[in-house]
């Protein structure tokens, strides 16, 4: 009997065949799983999509339903409390849906800085120096203009396009010329962010990798699957978020007193963000107990496997 066939825990997936057969003419609401604990209803475990929560996208049915759930799901999610005191083990996972819903929310968030982006990388471009419109540079190269833009747009100061003739006989025809950007030429590699993957991973490798911590927790491997794909998409909106600020400072929209300021908040607010929402993940939206002890024991591994990480980033690319 495959597994969506069969009465299991909806946290760690313990088979619950056997209670259901000592049932006899009624069953009970709730049950409660002999191997990990947890106090669930019953319908949820018969009928996973009655567990299904109003808001959230992993549950989304229908186009517009998800696009609905799109919007509100991160709002929920920045506030962790209320986010796993409704998303508990009962609830269905998805991987794949959700997996598709941050793909797409991240390609839609790019997409909108990289409007800024591009216009900032075309006039910081060496050619713009001599004060030439961006009118006049189009018909010096046509389309590749809008070409080079919309490239810069999506990578640079990662990658840098230039359009340059095909042929030192040919100056009609036009190609762009792809170069590495800014951020690797002054040695820019190491990033505050990267303490940011730093502490995701060492939550994931004790939850996930360490066998007493696993005995510990009694989860099932999806619902750590599923919470890092969110902290993965909170730390790519925290990055995008300060390429937004820097780009918008270096186009002066911002005012140079408070850039210092507003350039820490995104990955500052995501470390803290870590911290809580993982933390809120063992204790309210796992119901793993005792939750005081690997609480503590991985959020002082995800600072110091944070601090590390970024130390030997910052390490192997200054040497």
């Amino acid at each position: 009997m495959e597994e969506r066939d069969r009465p299991i825990c909806p946290k760690c997936g313990y088979d619950q065949t056997g209670e259901v057969a000592t049932w006899g003419t009624q069953c009970p609401t709730r049950g409660i799983c002999t191997e990990c604990g947890l106090v669930f209803n019953w319908s949820y475990v018969m009928r996973p999509e009655l567990g299904q929560v109003a808001w959230y996208v992993e549950h989304a049915r229908g186009l517009r339903s998800f696009v609905w759930r799109s919007l509100r799901t991160p709002f929920h999610l920045i506030l962790p409390h209320r986010f796993w005191k409704q998303l508990d083990p009962a609830k269905p996972v998805s991987i794949v849906r959700l997996v598709l819903w941050v793909i797409l929310a991240l390609f839609i968030v790019h997409t909108l800085v990289a409007i800024p982006n591009g216009y900032n990388a075309w006039i910081r471009s060496s050619w713009n120096w001599s004060r030439v419109t961006f009118q006049q540079y189009q018909q010096m190269h046509g389309n590749y203009a809008y070409a080079e833009m919309l490239f810069d747009g999506y990578f640079y100061p990662y990658l840098d396009a230039i359009p340059r003739p095909w042929s030192q006989q040919s100056s009609h025809k036009w190609t762009l010329d792809i170069r590495r950007g800014w951020h690797f030429r002054v040695g820019h590699s190491h990033s505050p962010h990267i303490v940011s993957a730093g502490m995701l991973l060492l939550w994931s490798i004790v939850l996930l990798a360490i066998p007493h911590t696993r005995r510990l927790s009694k989860l099932r491997a999806r619902h750590v699957v599923r919470a890092i794909i969110l902290s993965i998409f909170m730390i790519a909106m925290s990055y995008e978020l300060t390429h937004l600020i820097r780009t918008m400072y270096e186009l002066d929209w911002i005012p140079r007193a408070a850039f210092p300021v507003l350039d820490g908040l995104p990955v500052m607010f995501c470390w803290v963000w870590l911290l809580v929402f993982w933390g809120c993940a063992v204790h309210l939206g796992w119901f793993i107990r005792p939750s005081r002890l690997l609480i503590a024991l991985g959020t002082i591994a995800s600072i110091l496997g944070g601090t590390t990480l970024s130390v030997y980033i910052f390490i192997i690319t200054t040497s």
